[in-house]
């Protein structure tokens, strides 16, 4: 390796000379005349930091990726903080063969192996306070998007959250979402027609509307029975679904002639709307 191409071509840039940099940098990356010099001199460009966000493509892709790409397959730490250092140098071919992992999800992983480095610990603590800040501030919606992840697993992430706050700098913040979780779970236990009394308001309605959603996921391509139904679902089509819907809000004057409440409780109406393209025939 001739580290006098890569002093030229930092000379080029400063310069702003493209076609210089180009062929210095190309001049270098020939220059490697072996594995363990491209390990050797990537994780010492990588540690002095110099880089900014962005390292030039070709510097990364033929050189330092494929360095960071074997010490990800064998989970060394150095090569998962490295790689969540860079991460924008990514683009989707060279993401997809580190399996598509954020950030957040390469440090987590560093931290589990030595939780030694503040620098890690600040990012995870502060990624966590924000993703449950948010599923706080957009509750229940919020909560229910949250990555696809069970209420279990978002406990689960909240304990983790509480060993990075040493400091004990979020813990009421943490004990106020623990507190809706552990709500949200016994909702989670309640059956959909229960839920369904329930509400009163844009909150209650998203609760009992996650509910449905998950009734309606369990019942999913399961065979009719000799009567058209799946279970307790009555219609199992988005048509028959709506259908069944129109036909109740018609027969009902929207459900207010089974429960005057309703001319008020509109939240509670257009949940009855829905439930009732379930079970209506």
């Amino acid at each position: 390796m001739n580290i006098e191409y890569f002093k030229e071509f930092e000379k080029a840039k400063n310069l702003g000379n493209k076609k210089k940099q180009k062929e210095h940098m190309d001049n270098f990356i020939d220059s490697f005349s072996s594995y363990d010099e491209k390990k050797s001199w990537s994780y010492s460009y990588l540690q002095e930091a110099n880089y900014g966000h962005k390292i030039r493509h070709e510097l990364y892709t033929e050189i330092i990726f494929p360095i960071l790409l074997q010490g990800y397959k064998k989970n060394e730490v150095k090569a998962l903080y490295f790689l969540g250092k860079t991460i924008e140098n990514l683009n989707e071919k060279l993401h997809s063969k580190i399996d598509f992992k954020t950030k957040y999800e390469l440090f987590k992983e560093c931290y589990i192996q030595d939780d030694s480095n503040k620098e890690i610990e600040e990012f995870l603590l502060e990624e966590l306070y924000r993703s449950f800040e948010y599923m706080i501030h957009e509750y229940p919606k919020g909560l229910c998007l949250a990555k696809d992840e069970t209420h279990q697993e978002i406990l689960n992430e909240l304990t983790f959250a509480r060993t990075l706050d040493k400091q004990n700098k979020h813990h009421d913040f943490f004990n106020e979402v623990e507190e809706i979780l552990k709500k949200e779970i016994t909702n989670l236990l309640k059956k959909t027609h229960e839920l369904l009394e329930e509400v009163v308001d844009e909150k209650s309605f998203l609760i009992f509307v996650e509910a449905l959603k998950k009734d309606r996921e369990q019942h999913e391509g399961k065979k009719l029975d000799d009567v058209g139904f799946i279970e307790d679902w009555a219609n199992n089509s988005i048509s028959t679904f709506l259908e069944a819907s129109i036909r109740w809000a018609k027969d009902t004057d929207f459900g207010v002639d089974q429960e005057k409440a309703l001319e008020t409780n509109k939240w509670k109406q257009f949940a009855c709307f829905l439930y009732c393209g379930k079970i209506y025939e």
